[in-house]
């Protein structure tokens, strides 16, 4: 499993101030970074800084990468190894509420992102401790483990789902006790 998520506790609040607030000494310490951005990041964070989002074709994922960053730097990484939450058998919260910003994004194409706010937290950490573990199989994945000769296309098991679900029960307990908002990026 190549993909998992990675969790960042956030001040929603302090986050959200951020898109249209000009921080120039934000950006430079983003941007100056040893694990800079590549330059076309850096313009997507900077459009996110002063409020200019370009909603181009090809784009969105410079912006999701942009706004991981700045997670980095006013947030703390949270958590344990998360394969795909979207993978749990409930609806989940994080998946369906998207970027926690306006950012030109729609959710198909990587980073995958969602969050929850501090509030949202009791009743998601409900759904990952109460529901019951079982495998979710699709038939795209049948297929492609079927040409693949099980090469590719591998499906979490009830095990893996499981364990996948006590990871991201405790990334929750780990932002309640925190007193903080989830942003995760699955990519």
């Amino acid at each position: 499993m190549g993909y998992s998520h990675m969790f960042y506790g956030v001040d929603l609040e302090q986050l959200r101030e951020i898109p249209g607030s000009d921080d120039r000494t934000l950006y430079q310490k983003i941007s100056g970074g040893e694990d800079s951005l590549e330059t076309d990041e850096r313009d997507a964070l900077k459009r996110i800084i002063k409020g200019n989002c370009q909603h181009e074709e090809g784009t969105k994922h410079l912006y999701g990468y942009a706004l991981k960053a700045i997670c980095e730097e006013i947030g703390e990484m949270v958590g344990e190894d998360v394969y795909a939450v979207r993978d749990h058998p409930y609806k989940s919260k994080l998946i369906a509420n998207g970027a926690p910003i306006d950012i030109p994004y729609d959710g198909s194409d990587f980073p995958e992102i969602g969050y929850l706010e501090q509030s949202e937290l009791e009743a998601e950490y409900q759904l990952a401790t109460e529901t019951k573990p079982r495998a979710k199989k699709t038939f795209v994945g049948f297929l492609l483990r079927r040409l693949s000769g099980g090469a590719i296309g591998r499906e979490m098991d009830a095990e893996d789902v499981a364990e996948d679900m006590e990871a991201y029960a405790a990334t929750l307990k780990e932002c309640m006790d925190k007193k903080l908002s989830l942003v995760s990026f699955r990519h």
